[in-house]
C-alpha cells in the first residue's frame, strides 16, 4: 500500500487557484508572511490517521449516528462509514485476542489507519475537479444536474468539516466523560455529519441556489485553512446556512436559500468593501493560515482589528 504521510486538510488542487507562477502568498496568525507552493501548507503528518477504536468507541459512534428521528437511509449509509473506518481496529482486536499479531501485521494495519481517510478524500476530489473549474469559470449550472448536485453538496459539506480548524473547534466543546470517545470517533462522526448535511442540501436543492460572486474592484478574494464559511449564525437548523466558498482570487461560490435575505446583498459583482469584509471573515475563521495572491494585502488583513 502506498501511504501518504503529508496529508492536506485543505485540498491542494483547490489552493493552486491562488498559486500564480506555482506559488501562493501565506500569512500565519503568529505574523509570519511568505510565499510557497501549495504542497507545503494546510497539511500535517498523518492528519487523517484513524485512532485505534475500542468496542466502547464503536458503540458511542453508533449512538451518535442513530439518534432519535434520524433518516433510516442516512443511518444505514453512516453505519457503513463506521464499518469502513473501524475495520483496522477490529482486525487489531481479533489478532490481538488470538496472539497472532506480529510486527509486519502491525505495520500493515497502521498503514491502513493512516491511508484510509486520505484515499477517501482523494476519491471525492477527483470528480470535483470539473465542478471546481466550472465555478472558477463563472458557472454553477451543474447544480441543476442531479448527480453533480448530489456530489457537490457532499463535497462542500466535507470541506467545511474536514479541516484542522473545525476539529479543534468541535473538540474544544466536548469535555467530560465522553471526551475520549468523541475525539477518537471524530473522523467517523465528521463524515457522517457531512453525509447528513450534504443529503439535506441535495434533497431540497430547489430551495437553494449557487451564486457566483466576482471581485469587481481592485481587491482580490483570499482563502484560508478553513475554506468554507457559514456567513449566518446558527440557531438550530440547516436553513441557517449561507455557505461561502472562494474558489480563486476573482471568484467565489455562495450556496444559500433562494427566498432568504442574503448576508452580502443581491449583487454578485462585489465591491472592494464587500470583498474586504468577506476576506476578514476568512481571517476570523482560520486555524492558523490564510492564503492569497497578494502578500502585502494578506499582511494588512491579519493586522486589522
Amino acid at each position: 500500500m502506498n501511504v501518504t504521510r503529508r496529508q492536506h486538510y485543505v485540498w491542494r488542487y483547490y489552493l493552486e487557484g491562488w498559486a500564480g507562477r506555482g506559488s501562493l502568498a501565506v500569512v500565519r496568525k503568529a505574523g509570519d508572511a511568505f510565499v510557497t507552493k501549495p504542497a507545503n501548507v494546510a497539511q500535517e503528518r498523518d492528519f487523517y490517521r484513524i485512532p485505534v477504536l475500542t468496542l466502547q468507541d464503536e458503540e458511542f459512534a453508533r449512538k451518535m449516528i442513530d439518534i432519535p428521528g434520524a433518516n433510516p437511509m442516512l443511518v444505514k449509509l453512516n453505519m457503513g462509514w463506521l464499518d469502513e473506518f473501524a475495520r483496522a481496529s477490529r482486525l487489531r482486536r481479533l489478532l490481538g485476542a488470538r496472539g497472532a499479531i506480529d510486527e509486519e501485521l502491525k505495520k500493515a494495519i497502521r498503514d491502513v489507519e493512516i491511508q484510509s481517510e486520505e484515499s477517501f478524500h482523494a476519491k471525492i476530489e477527483g470528480p470535483t475537479v470539473r465542478l471546481l473549474e466550472d465555478l472558477r469559470a463563472g458557472s454553477g449550472e451543474f447544480w441543476n444536474i442531479d448527480g453533480d448536485a448530489r456530489h457537490f453538496a457532499f463535497f462542500l459539506s466535507l470541506q467545511h468539516l474536514r479541516t484542522k480548524a473545525m476539529r479543534e473547534r468541535v473538540l474544544s466543546f466536548k469535555g467530560g466523560p465522553i471526551a475520549g470517545e468523541f475525539e477518537r470517533t471524530w473522523p467517523i462522526i465528521r463524515i457522517a455529519m457531512a453525509t447528513n448535511l450534504g443529503w439535506s442540501l441535495y434533497s431540497e436543492r430547489t430551495r437553494w441556489h449557487i451564486r457566483i460572486l466576482s471581485a469587481s474592484g481592485k481587491l482580490r478574494l483570499i482563502t484560508g485553512d478553513q475554506p468554507v464559511l457559514n456567513l449566518l449564525s446558527l440557531t438550530g437548523g440547516h436553513d441557517d446556512l449561507a455557505m461561502y466558498y472562494p474558489v480563486s482570487p476573482q471568484k467565489a461560490a455562495l450556496l444559500e436559500l433562494r427566498e432568504a435575505d442574503s448576508p452580502i446583498g443581491s449583487n454578485n459583482e462585489l465591491t472592494d468593501a464587500i470583498v474586504d469584509h468577506l476576506n476578514r471573515r476568512i481571517i476570523g475563521g482560520i486555524h492558523d493560515q490564510a492564503f492569497g495572491s497578494d502578500l502585502d494585502y494578506l499582511r494588512q488583513l491579519m493586522c486589522k482589528p
